[in-house]
């Protein structure tokens, strides 16, 4: 068995406990550091081998920690992950599905981007949040069509936070989200009548 994923998981709880103290917001070598790290876990999710051993999974909760702990100095690098994880998602949206095993690894890929999408925005400010708004939006809403199982769940969950941060305008998307949130509540209760 591989230790990739326990190395992940060490590197994920080294990276709580040191940046949730904030002593270490100006100092650039840390920075470099989250950077660096944020580099080689995001290489890791691409790597031929990250389906196993749930390789990928864990590489992508290490990030969503380093997320959840950044410093305010490092929020520009947290930034900048936001265009390089919507063009993944994007790129999900291209995959064909010939398989059930195809099915499952577009669902999986997906919820864990859009979980990555969740801390993202969890982490930011409103004034943040709302210039890319709408660019979070369309790519949610396009995996909330999809009706995917753990993607729906996440997908919706990253919507819960874009809602909370921006408040009143919000209510811009509502059109566009309720039909997609009935049908998914219609698909799930079928699911669960099947059971």
């Amino acid at each position: 068995r591989s230790s990739g994923p326990r190395v992940l998981e060490v590197l994920g709880e080294l990276d709580d406990e040191y940046w949730k103290g904030g002593q270490h917001s100006y100092d650039p070598a840390p920075i470099r550091t989250f950077l660096a790290l944020v580099q080689k876990l995001f290489g890791v999710t691409e790597r031929p081998d990250s389906d196993e051993c749930e390789l990928k999974s864990t590489a992508y909760e290490a990030i969503a920690k380093m997320i959840e702990n950044h410093p305010e100095s490092a929020r520009g690098i947290v930034q900048q992950m936001v265009p390089e994880v919507l063009a993944r998602l994007e790129k999900t949206f291209e995959t064909q599905i010939l398989s059930q095993d195809d099915k499952y690894q577009v669902d999986r890929n997906q919820a864990l981007l859009c979980a990555t999408i969740h801390m993202i925005v969890r982490s930011f400010d409103e004034e943040q949040v709302l210039p890319i708004a709408d660019q979070l939006m369309e790519k949610l809403l396009k995996v909330l069509s999809q009706r995917q199982d753990t993607a729906t769940q996440e997908a919706i969950m990253a919507m819960g936070a874009v809602a909370d941060k921006c408040g009143e305008h919000f209510a811009r998307y509502l059109p566009h989200v309720l039909p997609l949130d009935r049908k998914s509540t219609r698909l799930n209760s079928s699911h669960s009548q099947d059971l």
